[in-house]
C-alpha cells in the first residue's frame, strides 16, 4: 500500500493528463482558494495596523503586541 501522498500525486497527475481538477479523500475536489480582503480605498497600509495619532498625540499604529 502507498502513502497518501502518494496517491495523491498520482492522482493529481492522472487528473491533469486528463484536463479535470483533481480529486482528494472520498472523492471530495480541493476547496477554492478564500476570497481576497478587499484594501480600503485610499489607506496607505491596506492590510495589518493603521497608523493613527494616539491620545498622546504621538504618532503610531492601533496595532497591539500583548
Amino acid at each position: 500500500m502507498s502513502s497518501a501522498a502518494e496517491q495523491e500525486a498520482v492522482a493529481g497527475k492522472r487528473a491533469a493528463e486528463d484536463g479535470r481538477p483533481a480529486v482528494v479523500v472520498n472523492g471530495a475536489r480541493r476547496a477554492a482558494p478564500p476570497p481576497a480582503v478587499p484594501a480600503w480605498p485610499g489607506t496607505p497600509v491596506p492590510l495589518g495596523a493603521r497608523f493613527r495619532a494616539g491620545p498622546d498625540g504621538v504618532a503610531g499604529t492601533n496595532f497591539a503586541l500583548w
